[in-house]
């Protein structure tokens, strides 16, 4: 069981950042930002998915 909750949570976050990705790249295409605000931006969703996946694989272990 705890192996199918983190094989479904890994393709959550392969899709979730694959669909952030591509929202960044249409903000960028729309406004012209810089490409290290993009780079910043991905680092800090990703770091934030990986704070989540820590926190939901830590729960559970109980």
């Amino acid at each position: 069981m705890k192996l199918l909750v983190q094989i479904c949570l890994l393709l959550f976050f392969i899709f979730a950042f694959w669909g952030g990705a591509n929202i960044f790249k249409w903000v960028l295409d729309q406004s012209k930002v810089p490409f290290s605000a993009f780079i910043s931006a991905t680092l800090s969703v990703t770091v934030l998915c990986v704070l989540t996946a820590g926190m939901l694989w830590g729960a559970s272990d109980g």
